[in-house]
């Protein structure tokens, strides 16, 4: 396999109420989510009719995604949040054409059933990088690069949902250099937080 982190690196250091998300998540009005569809513009022509992914959008901006709307130190637009789930048997290779740079949060859903997988062609066959959104056995955010091939391989997780943030103006690669150099993240802005902390704090 290649280096992940030419994929993704996890934010190990990021700390969520886990409880209050998956909470928030569940009791969600069933008619906001919609199942999602890109008219076939992002995905191939291999997509399996039985990956129904669904999103919700409409949800009420609590001082939780309030919160997370200046958590980092790139302005999120809070049309950008929004609640994904993917049931098996995942989603097929594919690449983003409007994300450079996104964030998943796990919320619901056995992860390390349910990975997140980047291939080196839209065919499936070698598989270069996988993300199970787990550390030590904990949720953990994951930054990655949703330009490069990538898919979730879900076998039989029916719950398996993240709350996914992105940007138009960064790259991963901007974004992956300012992590390591510890100001991705908005450290003092994290400190007044009440749903969020840092590990380093």
């Amino acid at each position: 396999m290649k280096t992940e982190e030419e994929y993704f690196v996890l934010l190990e250091d990021l700390k969520w109420d886990t409880s209050y998300l998956k909470k928030f998540c569940q009791e969600l009005d069933p008619e906001s989510w919609y199942e999602f569809s890109c008219g076939g513009i992002r995905w191939t022509m291999r997509e399996d009719s039985l990956s129904k992914r669904t999103e919700c959008t409409n949800f009420k901006k609590t001082t939780f995604f309030k919160e997370l709307g200046n958590l980092f130190n790139y302005p999120l637009n809070k049309a950008d949040i929004f609640f994904t789930k993917t049931p098996p048997p995942g989603i097929p290779p594919h690449v983003d054409r409007n994300r450079a740079v996104a964030i998943n949060i796990p919320v619901l859903g056995k992860l390390s059933d349910s990975p997140m997988v980047w291939f080196d062609s839209f065919d499936k066959k070698n598989i270069v990088a996988e993300c199970n959104h787990l550390h030590n056995g904990n949720p953990t955010a994951v930054l990655f690069d949703p330009s490069k091939i990538h898919g979730v391989l879900n076998d039989d997780d029916n719950e398996r949902c993240l709350l996914s943030i992105w940007w138009r103006d960064i790259t991963f690669s901007e974004a992956l250099s300012e992590h390591k150099k510890g100001k991705f993240l908005n450290k003092d802005f994290i400190k007044e937080c009440h749903y969020f902390s840092c590990g380093t704090n």
